[in-house]
């Protein structure tokens, strides 16, 4: 699955970002404030070979692979290291202060930190790709298969990942993904926001009453839905119809979800985030409370709050859009092809109508007995007098599969 080769060929370039080079005992004797976190040579000896292992088991290497590709980890991640280390250091120090300090990196810290992680991106890509290759060339051709299939949603993983990186070289970001508050920080956020919603409930149920006449607590009591949890509930259900369509294999069906796992994380998160507005507007909303050009505003508040979702929605589709092969999406097409095939009419008689063209049934000839003179449609048994078979009524409601009937069926008429 992506999760499992994202950290099959991301560990490497983690223990490469912590490799210390062989000058560890003079980086010790230097003062504390220009230190770093750089991890010994020894521990990332130790990662890669443990990680070496890892893989071993996931793809269920024989010990000749085994032995190659824990070997090719090894010198290719420390031959890395070594040679960015005064680019990768000072990135991973500033981050993790970032993360530590008191206050929350302002808009400026994380846009500057992340256009200087834009170079140090292109040579991790660059050499997790060779380091991809290379593993490729180890493995056998149904280990391969499987590797494969990870490393599709592996890449659609990087391309989120170097957009998140624009995304905060604009200084756009969520103050969680560069700054770990400290406890005082989170106790009083918390003491807060549940002040908030309680006044927020109070205010919602004391309005309720008035306008119902009843006791505060007769109505709203549980809050307003969750419009949220009920779409991403819906986006479930698109991957299994996508799943099915294209009839992926185990290791496409695994991208699919944890594609959809992570759309769905972060869908919640933006929900958890804004949850107290959220219900606010959704309770003013639902009560009515205000004017009309209040309540339009209002709207207009939860439509920005909603779009987030909506903008998640569609970057699922987009990332799971190239799962299937082309052959499996050929066959897809064929399957629909024949499908509509299979749900359009074929009464005979409307063949016949409908090859004869646009003038039959022709005009009254004043012949009696020939269709369209009229005489037929006078008594259903004349004919029959004559000793012949009742004459089937001509007229266009009484005929099945008529023009009348699709119009009738809507959008059933297509297929």
């Amino acid at each position: 699955m992506r999760k499992s080769l994202f950290f099959v060929l991301m560990l490497p370039a983690a223990c490469a970002l912590g490799a210390q080079n062989q000058k560890a005992p003079a980086r010790r004797a230097e003062p504390l404030d220009e230190g770093g976190i750089w991890p010994t040579r020894k521990m990332m000896d130790l990662m890669l070979a443990r990680w070496g292992e890892m893989v071993s088991e996931h793809y269920e290497l024989d010990e000749k692979q085994s032995t190659e590709l824990t070997s090719k980890i090894k010198s290719r991640w420390t031959t890395f290291a070594k040679e960015n280390q005064k680019t990768l250091e000072p990135l991973l120090t500033d981050f993790i202060e970032m993360r530590l300090q008191m206050e929350p990196p302002t808009k400026e810290q994380v846009a500057e930190w992340s256009k200087r992680a834009g170079g140090a991106f292109d040579l991790l890509e660059k050499e997790i790709n060779q380091g991809a290759e290379e593993m490729r060339g180890i493995l056998r051709d149904d280990q391969r298969a499987k590797f494969d299939g990870e490393m599709m949603g592996f890449q659609t993983g990087m391309q989120f990942a170097r957009t998140q990186l624009n995304r905060w070289q604009q200084g756009e970001f969520q103050e969680r993904e560069f700054w770990d508050p400290p406890l005082a920080v989170r106790r009083e956020r918390r003491e807060a926001e549940q002040a908030r919603a309680k006044a927020e409930e109070a205010k919602a149920k004391s309005a309720a009453a008035d306008a119902s006449g009843k006791m505060p607590g007769a109505s709203m009591a549980d809050g307003p839905p969750d419009q949220i949890a009920s779409e991403v509930d819906a986006w479930t259900q698109h991957v299994e119809d996508f799943i099915k369509k294209y009839e992926l294999d185990e290791a496409q069906k695994k991208s699919a979800y944890s594609i959809l796992k992570e759309l769905k994380d972060r869908a919640l998160a933006h929900r958890d985030a804004n949850k107290p507005e959220i219900d606010k507007l959704e309770r003013r909303i639902a009560l009515g409370t205000g004017t009309p050009e209040e309540l339009k505003q209002v709207e207009e508040q939860l439509v920005k709050l909603y779009g987030p979702i909506d903008a998640m929605f569609e970057e699922l589709q987009r990332r799971i859009e190239p799962i299937p092969t082309a052959k499996q999406k050929a066959a897809a097409r064929k399957r629909e092809k024949a499908k509509e095939s299979e749900a359009k009419p074929t009464d005979p008689e409307k063949k016949e109508v409908e090859g004869k063209g646009e003038n039959w049934p022709p005009e009254s000839s004043g012949e009696k007995g020939v269709p369209g003179s009229g005489d037929e449609r006078k008594n259903p048994g004349d004919a029959k007098q004559d000793g012949k078979p009742d004459a089937k009524p001509d007229t266009k409601q009484d005929r099945p599969g008529s023009d009348d009937d699709a119009a009738d069926a809507g959008p059933l008429s297509a297929r």
